[in-house]
């Protein structure tokens, strides 16, 4: 809010918004939408990418600041546990902090396997 009203142009938030608190989804636990739109309300301009795709982000960062009166706000919309399809979305590994060896071994094998 201080952002907004003293028009800090030169400040810029980047917001991964995986749409996961650490039990369940965003929309079970504390409904977050319409996210650009609250950072609109306390004066920033917000824009939106997929933040898995670089040169979309690579673009829109290209363009910062988004105005001159006021800071900006990067909304990235991400899967939590990207490229781990056991982990993508999967509550129980937003704050994973042991490993079993069966469980490194198949990040292992999904972070090498080529796409398909």
């Amino acid at each position: 809010m201080a952002a907004g009203k003293h028009r800090l142009n030169h400040l810029t938030a980047i917001v991964d918004y995986n749409k996961m608190q650490s039990y369940d989804s965003t929309y079970a636990v504390q409904d977050l939408e319409p996210f650009a739109d609250k950072w609109r309300s306390f004066g920033f301009h917000a824009a939106e990418a997929d933040g898995h795709d670089p040169s979309a982000l690579r673009a829109l960062f290209g363009r910062l600041p988004f105005a001159s009166d006021r800071p900006s706000a990067v909304v990235c919309h991400t899967v939590k546990g990207k490229g781990l399809p056991f982990a993508e979305q999967n509550a129980s590994w937003h704050h994973k902090n042991r490993l079993t060896d069966d469980e490194i071994a198949r990040m292992r094998q999904a972070l090498e396997a080529p796409d398909a």
